[in-house]
């Protein structure tokens, strides 16, 4: 959406944010708390998808849409009290989650037989 250079978005590792997860619902001094689970790290989503572009060696073109209106600019959860109440943080960087996300699609087992590609307005439109 937009440029990708104006919005942020704070990734998180899937194992690492469900264990977060689970001592969340284990915990009883959480209970009354919003509590982040995510990646204090900001990233634009051009320098995610010039990444992810770089380490795929793909050719595959970006395509720029007009950013919804209530998108937020900034997306860097406070994470303070995962880390107080929960003794929780992120600990797999990015390029790391990154490796074994690509392995995971490059696998056959997870292809299925005909892609599905559709743009966001078509999306939004159903």
């Amino acid at each position: 959406m937009g440029q990708g250079r104006g919005a942020d978005v704070p990734l998180g590792e899937l194992t690492v944010v469900v264990e977060g997860l689970i001592r969340l619902m284990e915990s009883e001094s959480a209970i009354s708390f919003p509590v982040n689970l995510g990646n204090p790290e900001e990233l634009t989503v051009r320098d995610l998808v010039d990444l992810v572009v770089d380490m795929t060696s793909t050719d595959s073109r970006i395509v720029h849409e007009p950013l919804p209106v209530d998108d937020p600019r900034r997306r860097k959860p406070d994470i303070g009290r995962a880390i107080e109440l929960l003794g929780w943080s992120p600990r797999v960087p990015l390029r790391e989650g990154l490796i074994s996300t690509i392995r995971w699609f490059e696998d056959e087992a997870h292809r299925i037989a005909q892609p599905m590609f559709a743009s966001a307005s078509l999306i939004a439109a159903e």
